[in-house]
């Protein structure tokens, strides 16, 4: 996401870009990386929400009302059912018990590595139960 943002509007002052050139990025990013095209599209109308409270002069969100026609991309799984068992099979005899635990919450929670390596116990909590005893 940071490189399609940064480099095009990441130094430029929110009141100097039109809605034009917001238009045209959103297209060649459409182009380029389809799915993309959405996300950035949703950075930039926030950083404008934000400018219409904070910053004198903007007033509107040229975002809105632009269309994004890249249909949604459809998320299949990577790993199969077969696959997943055998991971988690395999799991308990790592030597790293740090590492086993986070693959497993990657696995079972479905959390991306970088928030798995920064779970802290008290942000866990079980399903209809008390929160887990913290040693």
């Amino acid at each position: 996401m940071a490189r399609h943002v940064i480099p095009r509007f990441g130094f430029v002052s929110i009141l100097a870009l039109t809605p034009q050139e917001i238009r045209q990025a959103l297209t060649e990013i459409s182009q380029t990386v389809p799915q993309m095209a959405r996300e950035v599209k949703k950075v930039l109308s926030a950083a404008y929400e934000y400018a219409i409270s904070h910053v004198p002069g903007v007033v509107t969100n040229p975002c809105q009302g632009v269309k994004i026609t890249v249909p949604r991309g459809r998320r299949d799984r990577w790993l199969t059912d077969g696959e997943i068992h055998s991971v988690l099979e395999v799991l308990p005899k790592l030597s790293d018990p740090k590492a086993t635990d986070a693959y497993k919450l990657m696995l079972c929670a479905a959390v991306r590595p970088s928030e798995a390596a920064g779970v802290r116990a008290e942000d866990l909590v079980t399903i209809g139960g008390p929160r887990p005893a913290i040693r």
